[in-house]
């Protein structure tokens, strides 16, 4: 029964995300894939830095360094 709702609630969210992928300008879905992407680089550059892997937090870091130059 449990797995009847988990697939519910993710096709409702799946949905959700398409139709608003459908109903929003080109510019905008731009905008918001880069700004997700710099918020999660940022992110996993700090879990890798807390956990110790100063190594594989440089490639998140790098990652994020073209997109806030971008307009």
């Amino acid at each position: 029964m449990n797995i009847f709702f988990y697939a519910l609630i993710i096709f409702v969210i799946v949905y959700l995300v398409l139709n608003w992928f459908v109903k929003t300008s080109s510019k905008k879905i731009a905008k918001s894939a880069r700004t997700l992407i710099i918020f999660l680089s940022i992110a996993f550059a700090f879990i890798m830095a807390y956990a110790g892997k100063f190594i594989f937090s440089v490639p998140f870091l790098l990652l994020v360094l073209p997109l806030i130059k971008a307009k």
